[in-house]
């Protein structure tokens, strides 16, 4: 059996953010793998609007707009990414987890609408939030 694994916001960004040269190559690595077909990793519709958000806003060197949003256009367009949207079911399920296990709210989206698709592994560097919640695996490609 395949283990489905979705990649979380951070991932995308370092991906395309320079300024951490050790976590840019890791990240467009995880993306490399994906792009030549020998992973396929899930997205959710939430990992590309924080990542459009952040990468023009909150890294070293903020990518234009219109960059970002050609970028946010290939992922989109991308078939060996499988894209999630939260339904209003995994929007509730976030409000539970966020209220039982005091996670952020958009974290909890994420694992709602993984919980949701049957996703359990998340690739993220955010372990503080997401060791919370109960039955999600955290894959840190970062750390030694």
């Amino acid at each position: 059996m395949i283990e489905s694994k979705l990649l979380d916001t951070n991932i995308l960004v370092y991906a395309f953010d320079t300024s951490d040269k050790v976590k840019h190559g890791i990240a467009k690595k995880l993306l490399e793998t994906c792009i030549s077909r020998k992973e396929q990793f899930y997205i959710s519709t939430q990992n590309i609007s924080e990542f459009y958000h952040v990468i023009t806003k909150y890294v070293e060197n903020p990518l234009p707009k219109s960059e970002a949003r050609v970028i946010c256009e290939k992922f989109i367009c991308f078939s060996g990414f499988v894209k999630l949207s939260p339904t209003s079911y995994a929007l509730l399920g976030a409000m539970k987890i966020d209220e039982k296990f005091k996670v952020g709210y958009w974290d909890a989206l994420i694992a709602a609408t993984m919980i949701e698709n049957g996703i359990n592994t998340i690739i993220t560097e955010n372990k503080k939030d997401f060791q919370k919640i109960p039955g999600v695996i955290i894959l840190d490609p970062f750390s030694k």
